[in-house]
């Protein structure tokens, strides 16, 4: 999943994005979170997409797996989707680079597409999205 923008919530972090990844400024700690979003052309309740945090400055996978999942076989889950953030806490000792990666496609025909409201939203699965908060702290 590549991002394209940040928005600071409050002040100014000095994260920034490079080539889609998040690059994030040396002596911190990290708390990050993610979700991918996916479109099924088969709307399958078993349609889903898993997805990791990853340290491109050290390439390792870190944190927890996420995972969206497209469900179109309950009439109550019709216009509702289901995802799990992938989450890991990070230090930077050095300028960093994460992205968030897909492990598991089963089934989604894109990642990360939005089609600008031309098809009805029930056919999407979630809304990818990331989330970095910046803690002063001890080095570890």
């Amino acid at each position: 999943m590549s991002w394209s923008s940040v928005q600071n919530a409050y002040g100014t972090s000095g994260i920034s994005v490079s080539s889609g990844a998040l690059v994030l400024p040396a002596g911190y700690w990290y708390y990050i979170e993610g979700t991918a979003s996916t479109q099924s052309a088969t709307f399958d309740s078993n349609d889903y997409l898993s997805y990791k945090w990853r340290n491109d400055t050290t390439a390792t996978y870190i944190g927890s797996l996420g995972r969206v999942a497209y469900n179109a076989t309950s009439s109550a889950a019709l216009p509702h989707s289901y995802d799990e953030r992938a989450v890991t806490m990070l230090y930077a000792d050095v300028q960093t680079e994460v992205t968030l990666r897909c492990q598991t496609n089963s089934g989604c025909t894109w990642a990360n597409y939005q089609n600008a409201g031309v098809e009805p939203q029930i056919v999407y699965a979630g809304f990818g999205r990331a989330l970095v908060i910046k803690l002063d702290g001890p080095v570890p």
